[in-house]
């Protein structure tokens, strides 16, 4: 229940071939939630792009808005692409802690 550590929006993108950069109006998070928990067996595709010399431009639900340095993420996309080659990723915590106002 903190607006202040909900993301509201995010710079987003979304790479469906090997560097091809679409427009993507969601920031994904890390889970997929079922029944109202967070499905840890796989990750969701990252959508957040790391645009500006390596951070992402966020915005918060209290209105405040920061810049957030990608974490630490290997993996493929739904697309089997390499999500951190193309700067798309998510920022610590990788969980949904900062997806859902609660």
């Amino acid at each position: 229940s903190n607006p202040a550590e909900t993301l509201m929006f995010a710079d987003t993108a979304m790479c469906v071939e090997s560097s091809t950069l679409i427009e993507y109006s969601f920031a994904e998070p890390p889970f997929y939630v079922y029944r109202g928990k967070p499905m840890t067996g796989f990750y969701l595709s990252p959508s957040i792009h790391f645009r500006h010399r390596g951070r992402a431009k966020v915005e918060w639900a209290d209105g405040h808005s920061d810049s957030r340095r990608m974490a630490d993420f290997s993996g493929t996309n739904v697309y089997d692409v390499d999500s951190a080659s193309v700067k798309l990723g998510w920022f610590e915590p990788i969980d949904n802690t900062l997806f859902d106002l609660k």
